[in-house]
């Protein structure tokens, strides 16, 4: 396992996961990794992003905070796993410009 290597964890986007939640995290990821290969080039940082966002998308399942906090809680458990931060921090960064335009996207019921 190299650099910026991520172990995979269990994923959920609600308000609020609880231990369990069976959300698809291939339904959340799939098209993320679709939209982030037409923003970036470098296939090693697309592939590391992947990673990095497949695991958090997985422990998202076993957090039971509240969802305005869950990204902190994971620099900071990721951080202490011996991740890099900047690398962390560059790829939930994508992951939110993505999910920023599917909000904004997004046609109401």
């Amino acid at each position: 396992m190299g650099p910026g290597y991520v172990r995979g964890h269990p994923g959920a986007v609600g308000d609020r996961a609880t231990p369990g939640d069976t959300v698809d995290t291939a339904a959340t990821l799939v098209p993320f990794i679709v939209w982030l290969a037409s923003r970036e080039t470098d296939e090693q940082i697309r592939r590391r992003h992947r990673r990095v966002v497949e695991h958090y998308l997985a422990w998202c399942r076993t957090d039971a905070g509240p969802a305005r906090e869950r990204r902190q809680r994971y620099e900071v458990a990721v951080a202490r796993d011996g991740a890099p931060a900047e690398q962390i921090t560059q790829a939930l960064a994508r992951f939110d410009e993505y999910r920023s335009i599917l909000a904004m996207t997004r046609i109401p019921d």
